[in-house]
């Protein structure tokens, strides 16, 4: 607009300037005034002056027609839109830029809206440019009815848009963040009175977290002694000495009227020093306090416990090995003060071999994989002597399971190592002397059976050749002397002489049978086996009963002893049997178990209570001689047996080979 009026000067003022130079070449007459001339001019300058002012404001300017045709622009308007005078002037607002001002939202407000209200103010158009992109333009326009113009002002606010899509979005966040972080948050403005003593705060903003860590409900708004009259005076005087110096604090303290709550509080100045706000962000702690003054609570009946403790050693070692803390049963036992033990390395306490053969080490290792290491041996004192420590390795850990440190726990066990060890010797003197007697009873009871089978021998001998001779004399002279006998003797005579005849041949088989039974001439030379096979056909021809032998080729060596006790044995069980079982077969097995021999005995006759056989079986005194008898030589027998199930009786002699002295 301004631009159009000093067109309008600057070609009046050329007339002017023509007809002054006319006047000054004898021109035709009917010049400007003088005094006309100078007004031109003057105001051609305050029109310059102006149009420079136009120029320089920040928004774009454009003076249109009543047909919108552009007649004048300013130069933020080139600027923006990057855009030349000679594409802009004179042409249709529309067609500027190949068609780009032709915004429908631009065409409602110059055709519908000024011609009805000859004004527009704050009518935001967003539109896309090819040459500067998108932009977001507030418009103002007016219609200058005088002058048949229209005065259009551009102002580009895409980047106060873009800022304040910047700024909604952190307040977006920052409320996001304000409403879920777990601390409670609030902003309050102190209060002071004439004297400048804080007296109370008053509540601008709070989070949710900050109602439920409180208990105070729509607390905005309100002052702290209205929602909580009682409220400590400390509270007030730490916010009111944050608002005055601007120095942020952080603290715990407790709130006794607001359920004894413990808070930790950072509390720290915001906006400007006479706005007297603070920012307050604070947790309750209280579980975490009373957790703390419980854990120190047993922290100190744990001390005095520890310190209590004068029989055992209780310390603590660093993951490095280090002393870390000593208690008095400690100094008692290894003899270091407390200030002499803490940072010592534990390795002072080991012997020399044990240090040399990494057991400090290898025990911290295990307590680190097992939780604990045992820890019973000999240890050193200060003055270097030895004493039996019992004791453990225990890892300590934090809740999240990393490893603290490690405590040793021991006691002076060194009077009972000494009577273990003297115990021991003992043991080992008393069990050397049952081992020697177990022998000498052994080799006894060998000697007996031995002894006892000798005197069998001698029987046996002198019934065959003493006795069975004597009889043998005696029967020849019955014979003689009833041979003798004339025939016409009393028949009475000769019948005395034949029954005498009949005694004595029986006198003499029995003699035989005794000689034989007493000492069977198959234990001289003959093997186990063979021993037992003859066992068997006696028992057939003499008592009836059918004894079935089953015997392996390779059946342990047994020695002599060993041999005839053993044939003894068998012989007794199966005298058992004829006497009680009832039956007229029996079994007999030898095989090798492992290195031991193992012998059964089996009938299928009458039974009998194995668990009380040895103490009311009308035979227990010789089921109980027998097993007593091979327990002297280091056998075993066992008796399997039920009323209707028959019976087993097993005989084991763990070393044959060696007379059973095992």
């Amino acid at each position: 607009m301004i631009g159009v009026f000093c067109t309008n000067v600057q070609e009046t003022l050329c007339t002017g300037e023509r007809v002054t130079t006319m006047h000054n070449t004898n021109a035709p007459s009917n010049p400007l005034p003088e005094s006309d001339h100078e007004k031109i001019l003057a105001l051609l300058q305050e029109l310059e002056f102006a149009e420079a002012i136009v120029n320089t404001i920040p928004d774009a300017l454009l003076v249109l027609d009543t047909e919108l045709r552009v007649q004048s622009a300013n130069d933020s308007f080139y600027e923006l839109f990057q855009v030349n005078p000679e594409a802009t002037h004179g042409h249709l607002l529309y067609d500027l830029g190949n068609g780009q001002w032709n915004i429908p939202a631009l065409r409602t407000l110059l055709e519908d809206v000024l011609p009805e209200n000859n004004v527009f103010t704050g009518s935001e158009i967003e539109h896309e440019f090819e040459q500067i992109g998108r932009r977001v333009m507030l418009l103002n326009g007016r219609r200058l009815d005088h002058k048949q113009l229209i005065l259009l002002i551009i102002t580009d606010i895409t980047e106060a848009k873009r800022a304040e899509a910047t700024l909604n979005q952190v307040e977006v966040r920052y409320r996001t963040l304000f409403d879920s972080i777990e601390e409670a948050f609030c902003v309050i403005e102190m209060l002071f009175d004439e004297s400048g003593q804080a007296v109370d705060y008053r509540f601008l903003e709070t989070n949710p977290a900050f109602e439920n860590q409180t208990g105070l409900q729509n607390a905005v708004g309100k002052r702290m002694r209205e929602l909580e009259p009682r409220h400590e005076e400390e509270w007030f005087q730490t916010y009111g000495r944050i608002a005055l110096t601007g120095q942020p604090e952080r603290f715990s303290l407790v709130a006794h009227y607001l359920d004894n709550r413990w808070y930790d509080v950072y509390a720290f100045r915001i906006g400007q020093p006479e706005e007297r706000r603070i920012a307050i962000l604070f947790n309750d702690i209280s579980e975490r306090r009373q957790a703390e003054e419980s854990l120190q609570r047993s922290e100190e009946s744990y001390r005095l416990l520890v310190e209590s403790a004068q029989e055992y050693a209780i310390f603590m070692l660093t993951l490095e090995g280090k002393i870390a803390t000593w208690n008095s049963g400690a100094k008692r036992i290894f003899g270091y003060s407390e200030d002499e033990a803490i940072g010592l390395s534990g390795r002072a306490i080991f012997t020399e071999e044990d240090r040399a053969a990494g057991i400090p080490e290898a025990e911290m290792e295990t307590a680190l994989r097992e939780g604990k290491a045992n820890d019973d041996r000999w240890q050193l004192r200060k003055d270097g002597s030895r004493f039996w420590a019992n004791g453990m390795t225990h890892v300590l850990r934090y809740a999240d399971g990393q490893v603290r440190a490690f405590v040793k726990i021991l006691r002076d066990n060194t009077e009972k190592k000494q009577a273990e060890e003297a115990l021991r010797q003992l043991n080992t003197t008393l069990e050397e002397r049952v081992r020697l007697r177990t022998q000498q009873v052994r080799t006894l009871a060998r000697q007996l059976t031995m002894a006892e089978q000798a005197e069998r021998r001698r029987i046996s001998a002198i019934l065959h050749d003493d006795l069975q001779q004597r009889l043998y004399v005696c029967q020849y002279q019955l014979k003689f002397l009833r041979d003798a006998l004339d025939e016409k003797q009393p028949n009475e005579a000769r019948r005395t002489i034949e029954g005498l005849e009949a005694e004595l041949s029986g006198s003499i088989q029995m003699a035989r049978s005794l000689s034989v039974e007493l000492s069977p001439p198959v234990l001289e030379g003959e093997g186990l086996r063979e021993a037992i096979a003859w066992l068997g056909t006696q028992m057939r021809q003499q008592h009836g009963l059918s004894v079935v032998i089953q015997a392996e080729d390779d059946l342990p060596g047994v020695s002599d002893d060993l041999r005839v006790l053993l044939f003894q044995v068998v012989r007794e069980l199966l005298f058992n049997i004829i006497k009680h079982a009832g039956v007229t077969e029996a079994l007999v097995t030898l095989h090798r178990d492992n290195h031991a021999l193992r012998i059964e005995v089996i009938d299928q006759g009458e039974g009998f209570d194995a668990d009380t056989a040895l103490t009311k079986s009308r035979y227990t005194q010789g089921l109980w001689r027998t097993q007593r008898r091979l327990e002297l030589v280091g056998g075993q027998m066992k008796i399997e047996s039920s009323v209707a199930g028959g019976t087993r009786v097993i005989i084991i002699c763990a070393s044959p080979n060696e007379a059973l002295e095992g």
